[in-house]
């Protein structure tokens, strides 16, 4: 990965104990890393599955959330 900014931050967050600790957000942060949008895909629609909305619901609630357009 060459964007000096994912790089910062993934260094800011491998930094954190909780995370250091948890392996699911360890492979959370490998999939982010290796670019791998098949399985992020995947997890993605296991989350919208736990909580009975659609892709597009997720989608339209996280736009409100970060206040995009």
């Amino acid at each position: 990965m060459n964007n000096p900014l994912m790089n910062f931050a993934i260094a800011m967050i491998n930094k954190n104990p909780a995370i250091q600790n948890n392996p699911q957000a360890q492979e959370y942060i490998n999939i982010i890393q290796n670019n791998d949008a098949t399985r992020g895909e995947q997890i993605a629609m296991n989350l919208c599955n736990t909580y009975g909305v659609t892709k597009e619901q997720a989608i339209a609630q996280a736009k409100k959330y970060f206040g995009l357009p």
